[in-house]
């Protein structure tokens, strides 16, 4: 009986935890949005949001970056659509020059090159 009561009292304390950091993330959400309607344009906030319905891990990206950009007093004023789509554009490029692919090939011997028809 006194181990179910601890393992209870241990599972009580995890979803209090679990609960406490969803708390956290939704404050912190609230704040970053709160931020971003302060400093983006409407038309900045819809690309946003629609960036956001199709690539989340994209939009929290630009979402901290922009955060970031104005913790440093690089952003004075509102953010237009346009800056915000070269914004992306400089991210895209930075992510672009740092992902390569490279493909080996294996050294087969062809058979079709010795065919003499």
């Amino acid at each position: 009986m006194e181990g179910s009561a601890v393992s209870q009292d241990g599972l009580q304390a995890q979803i209090e935890q679990a609960q406490a950091q969803e708390a956290k993330k939704q404050e912190m959400e609230e704040t970053t949005s709160a931020i971003l309607k302060q400093i983006l344009s409407p038309e900045a906030r819809e690309r946003l949001s629609n960036i956001k319905a199709a690539k989340p891990e994209k939009a929290s990206q630009i979402q901290m970056l922009l955060i970031a950009n104005l913790q440093a007093g690089r952003i004075q004023g509102t953010i237009s659509e346009a800056q915000l789509i070269e914004l992306i554009d400089q991210l895209n490029e930075k992510q672009a020059a740092s992902t390569t692919v490279t493909f080996k090939r294996k050294n087969l011997i062809d058979s079709d090159d010795e065919d003499i028809d």
